[in-house]
């Protein structure tokens, strides 16, 4: 320490930090009364104050090293749908789509998903080794599409050693509506029955309020709180005089949320990863 002009460097970086680090991220904040009377925390030990300035640089560079690593695992993302009627699949680059190849392919995702990759890897010119990340519709949904769709996400995402980042399909449907917020989704299973989720929202992002339930229309519509502002997929056949928002799945918004939610959901190791097919035996009546 003696080597150096320990005020200057108080000075020079008490200055730098002040704004940056200090005032937002730490709850000591050292105060300089001026160049020969410092104290932190009550203390008045030159060195406690100078590695006090050391240790918020590291934690500081700590800090944006982590942003910088969350950035590149999600540059490149490869986003699938298949959890629907929908087959889709899209390049998202930086949190914006580049390019989506998707269609109506009602039992044709097998064969379909493959080929959309390729086109779009062929159209946009992409290698393999420039993917960061996978992210694929979870579900809930039809039971085959999202089989075939997590498949073939996982045949990616383990020949390229890439991590998944599985997307709740209600929530990218709700992502969909983001500009009216709704707040209970409908996701056609079978017959009458219907998946239904209250949703939240998090400026843009929706998130879930609770859990999925597997109901019945009639039983659904007996209980739907009027003030609520529901949203759905396929489930117009059900629909009769209600107003409610027809949404449609789309791999774009699977690829921008698991680019905004990364950090909070991706796996890094997908081999045991399952679909949340949400049995339709467990029907509340």
């Amino acid at each position: 320490m003696s080597s150096y002009n320990i005020d200057l460097v108080l000075v020079f970086e008490w200055t730098y930090l002040f704004t940056s680090i200090f005032t937002k991220k730490y709850d000591k904040i050292i105060k300089i009364n001026s160049v020969f009377s410092n104290s932190l925390g009550g203390s008045n030990n030159i060195d406690e104050i100078f590695n006090a300035l050391v240790n918020s640089r590291i934690k500081s560079a700590s800090s944006n090293l982590e942003l910088i690593n969350i950035d590149n695992n999600r540059k490149n993302i490869i986003s699938i749908e298949t959890s629907s009627n929908i087959c889709g699949v899209s390049f998202i680059k930086s949190g914006n789509c580049i390019k989506t190849i998707e269609e109506n392919s009602e039992r044709k995702h097998v064969e379909k998903i493959p080929i959309f990759y390729k086109k779009l890897q062929d159209e946009i010119g992409f290698k393999n080794s420039e993917i960061s990340a996978i992210a694929v519709s979870i579900g809930p949904g039809s039971f085959t599409g999202l089989r075939i769709g997590l498949s073939f996400a996982k045949g990616l995402a383990l020949a390229q050693s890439l991590p998944i980042v599985p997307i709740p399909t209600m929530m990218s449907l709700a992502f969909s509506q983001k500009k009216s917020k709704p707040t209970i989704g409908l996701i056609h299973s079978h017959g009458d029955r219907v998946f239904c989720q209250k949703i939240v929202w998090s400026c843009d992002i929706p998130k879930p309020f609770q859990g999925i339930e597997v109901l019945n229309w009639q039983n659904f519509l007996d209980n739907l709180d009027k003030a609520r502002t529901v949203f759905h997929t396929n489930c117009h056949k059900l629909i009769d005089k209600e107003k409610f928002i027809s949404a449609k799945l789309s791999s774009i918004n699977v690829g921008i949320l698991a680019y905004e939610m990364f950090k909070d959901l991706v796996i890094k190791d997908p081999t045991n990863l399952v679909s949340n097919y949400v049995s339709p035996f467990k029907i509340n009546k």
